[in-house]
């Protein structure tokens, strides 16, 4: 059994997959734990813990956007459980890719093709941000980019197309970068 006991694990591990929109589980046992996980701080908590595991893991699949653009072909991937991200309607300045906003603590990333098959992600804050910002590929020894800034934007340039994980803080966005090119 589970937690309290009220779900097995086989129920509980399908719900936790349910939640990086991965549809195992119907939705009256959804409903059913998500009432009970509102009632037991146990569960709630192995909830939690194992959640936060698999995304860590990368056992989550991303949920890859599309990135409009004439000149380029792109798309950038953010994992469901580190970042709600969402198109911006109407954004039409020439030569950028589409932008997006994200969860706190960044209000925008804009991805933007530049010559020579590299990007440049320029990112705004709502306010003055003082925590590190890292660009890191998986299994690099060194990151591509470290900076604390000292105003609410910053810009990484000279972003090649691959996978990074971007860290904002202790907020961890795993983005993926693809080019037709």
């Amino acid at each position: 059994m589970f937690g309290c006991g009220k779900f097995d694990e086989t129920t509980m591990l399908s719900y936790i997959i349910n939640l990086s929109g991965n549809n195992t589980l119907d939705k009256d046992t959804a409903a059913k734990i998500d009432a009970h996980l509102m009632e037991c701080g146990e569960c709630l908590t192995l909830v939690t813990e194992l959640n936060r595991i698999e995304a860590a893991t990368g056992a989550a699949q991303p949920v890859h956007i599309a990135l409009g653009n004439t000149r380029h072909s792109a798309e950038a991937g953010y994992t469901v459980e580190f970042a709600a991200a969402v198109p911006v309607r109407g954004f039409t300045e020439p030569g950028l890719i589409t932008a997006y906003n994200i969860d706190t603590p960044a209000s925008e990333i804009k991805i933007i093709p530049t010559d020579g098959g590299v990007f440049r992600i320029q990112i705004e804050f709502r306010e003055a941000f003082d925590q590190y910002i890292e660009l890191r590929s998986p299994g690099a020894s060194a990151p591509e980019f470290l900076k604390k800034p000292d105003r609410s934007s910053v810009e990484i340039r000279a972003v090649k197309p691959g996978k990074y994980t971007l860290s904002l803080g202790k907020t961890v966005l795993h983005l993926e970068i693809r080019s037709d090119k």
